[in-house]
């Protein structure tokens, strides 16, 4: 009898230990052993409806995970409170569970509908709360925030105001420091991104643009943000937008890559991408670094203008910096999405292919445009790549929301978990193939016993509605979490 019980306690703390191990994350213990990726079906999680005109329109949405919660915040622009076409937007949210359906109803967050058109909003969260980020327009545009944990209002706080606009935020979280940190563009803006010919230059839109990348530190005392001071970014003076910010826990440093015109020349469609370094408290160890230079961004349809619009994710061994790229061979103009892995220190590793874009050249007249997400998933030791894009046809544009996985060390996979020998388009999380604009990652470490999700947001057009009709959708992408800490637990048996 003895002997049954002790067997049962080794098999009972066997069973422990492996569950123990898939929930006890630490990278680097466990072989590295790629897993198959399951793509849940869409979820429509918010958009308002029935006003049959513009005001049904919402898009640009951002998203962040909660562990202390275990919930998503998915936050998006809508226009469903103006009362003309020239109104600014508010910013509306819903919170997901850990499958990417919606916990109760969406909810507003600004209460004023002045928020800027000219991009997204930022989303992070903190210990059991969300921080969200905005521009708000007006003769000088500003940075808004509201402390989130419920679907409760709350009133909006201003964040950074002053003389000049300041606006395009991205933001993370530090647990260590206890801290957000927000990084945005501080003077005016040049080709914001165009909704399908919508003028979005809430911001400006100057190609003489000064603006530089500015970062700064935040807390919560309550609801009110105690705000920190501002850094500068980007050298020199030259005009500089779009920056996304990245953190590594595991490096306990942070990342900001941006679109930069320092070398411009008076062209008005020349960027290249830059990126730069931050310490744990902000400090700047050494001048900016060029990752992409000589882009020429051409729009021959300025209905909807191309311009690189990196993304950035932090890993445990570095950064993964993601951005559009157009470059001509012959009289072909090829468009594709380019990534550099960049270390903590030194030099950064040499550009790569990540996808190629499935379309030549812009058609004239309303052309869609396209946006990238970026997320590492330490449990996998992966990064993911978001985008939205468009398939060209002979009946025009087919667009899409693609992803694509990236293994920490830049290669290439298949969703299957193998490598993958060549760049392709990415893989498909939506095959209902109508209009979709702009799209968010988030990710949840541990989606359950042995497996961590993504979970990829998006604006879509749905079927069957006006043309005008844009809502707000949630795909759940779940892989094997391989990389985890063993934990030994001694036992004893007796004899008899």
């Amino acid at each position: 009898m003895k002997q049954y019980l002790c067997m049962r306690t080794l098999l009972l703390s066997a069973i422990a230990i492996i569950a123990v191990s898939f929930i006890m994350y630490e990278p680097g213990w466990a072989l590295s052993v790629s897993g198959a990726a399951t793509i849940f079906p869409p979820n429509r999680i918010g958009g308002a409806s029935g006003y049959n005109n513009a005001r049904d329109a919402d898009v640009y949405p951002a998203i962040a995970y909660d562990p202390a919660t275990g919930r998503y915040l998915a936050v998006w622009l809508t226009p469903r409170n103006a009362q003309s076409s020239s109104a600014g937007f508010d910013v509306y949210g819903v919170f997901l569970d850990r499958t990417g359906r919606a916990i109760g109803n969406e909810f507003r967050i600004s209460d004023m509908n002045t928020v800027a058109r000219n991009g997204p909003p930022a989303v992070a969260a903190g210990n059991g709360e969300f921080a969200v980020v905005w521009t708000l327009r007006g003769t000088s545009c500003q940075l808004y925030v509201q402390r989130v944990t419920d679907a409760s209002s709350r009133s909006d706080r201003a964040l950074i105001s002053g003389t000049g606009h300041r606006h395009s935020p991205s933001m993370v979280y530090n647990p260590v420091r206890r801290r957000y940190v927000v990084v945005y563009v501080e003077g005016d803006d040049y080709l914001p991104p165009a909704f399908f010919g919508a003028e979005t230059a809430d911001c400006g839109n100057n190609p003489s643009s000064t603006s530089r990348i500015k970062a700064m530190e935040f807390y919560f005392s309550g609801d009110s943000p105690v705000v920190g001071s501002s850094i500068n970014i980007s050298d020199g003076n030259t005009g500089a937008f779009r920056p996304r910010l990245a953190y590594s826990p595991r490096l306990n440093q942070y990342l900001v890559a941006w679109e930069d015109r320092r070398n411009a020349s008076g062209q008005a469609y020349r960027f290249d991408v830059y990126a730069q370094r931050l310490g744990n408290d902000l400090t700047i160890t050494e001048r900016d670094i060029p990752l992409a230079t000589g882009g020429d961004y051409t729009n021959y349809d300025t209905s909807a203008t191309w311009t690189p619009r990196p993304a950035v994710a932090g890993g445990d061994n570095g950064f993964l910096v993601a951005w559009f790229d157009r470059h001509v061979e012959d009289n072909a103009v090829i468009w594709s999405v380019k990534g550099r892995l960049v270390p903590a220190s030194g030099t950064a590793g040499s550009p790569f292919t990540i996808t190629e874009m499935p379309f030549a050249q812009s058609h004239t007249g309303q052309s869609p445009t396209g946006f990238l997400a970026a997320t590492y998933l330490g449990t996998a030791q992966e990064y993911l790549i978001g985008m939205t894009s468009h398939l060209e046809s002979l009946w025009g544009y087919k667009p899409f929301a693609l992803v694509q996985r990236v293994s920490n060390n830049g290669q290439l996979l298949k969703m299957d978990g193998t490598p993958q020998t060549s760049p392709g388009v990415g893989y498909f999380v939506d095959y209902e193939n109508e209009d979709q604009i702009t799209i968010a990652i988030a990710a949840n470490p541990i989606g359950g016993i042995g497996v961590a999700d993504y979970m990829v947001a998006y604006g879509k057009h749905s079927k069957n509605k006006p043309g005008q009709d844009y809502d707000i959708y949630s795909v759940r992408i779940q892989i094997p979490a391989l990389y985890l800490k063993n934990v030994y637990l001694p036992l004893v048996c007796k004899g008899r």
